[in-house]
């Protein structure tokens, strides 16, 4: 039995708090874009974002096609937290070890002994692909990492 979480990124920040706070993620709301998504699996046409394992979706109301557009896609129905943009990824499979990830270079590089703040919404994709394929997690997370990521 597959049991697979689809989540949709609505909004990514990674914020620093000093008196004036500062978003250290380029791109937030995922709305920069090269080109409009005209087509699922295509995290690189978000400006600064890439697909690191697997493949994630961007949804933009600019694309051509409903399956990656906004609000409406093949995941569902569901509005952009800010603007017009976000991503998706199943993030848990019990069939196999599967996992997408989105990635981006942060800003500026962080500080020892400062302290910062992750910031980000989520919800789950509704939209049923067959029996038992929606489920939600509880291990969403976050990696801070100086070396290149590999999965």
């Amino acid at each position: 039995m597959k049991n697979t979480c689809l989540i949709t990124l609505l909004f990514a920040g990674f914020i620093i708090n000093i008196l004036k706070s500062q978003n250290l993620v380029p791109n937030p709301s995922f709305e920069d874009t090269i080109n409009c998504p005209d087509g699922t699996s295509q995290v690189t046409k978000a400006k600064y974002w890439n697909d690191l394992s697997n493949t994630p979706d961007y949804f933009n109301a600019c694309s051509i096609i409903w399956e990656a557009s906004v609000p409406e896609n093949f995941a569902g129905y569901q509005d952009a937290h800010t603007g017009v943009a976000y991503m998706g990824m199943y993030c848990y499979s019990t069939v196999q070890l599967y996992r997408e990830i989105i990635g981006a270079n942060l800003l500026t590089p962080l500080t020892i002994g400062q302290k910062y703040y992750v910031n980000l919404k989520a919800c789950m994709g509704y939209r049923q692909f067959g029996a038992n394929t929606t489920a939600a997690t509880n291990k969403l997370g976050v990696l801070l990492t100086t070396q290149n990521f590999t999965s």
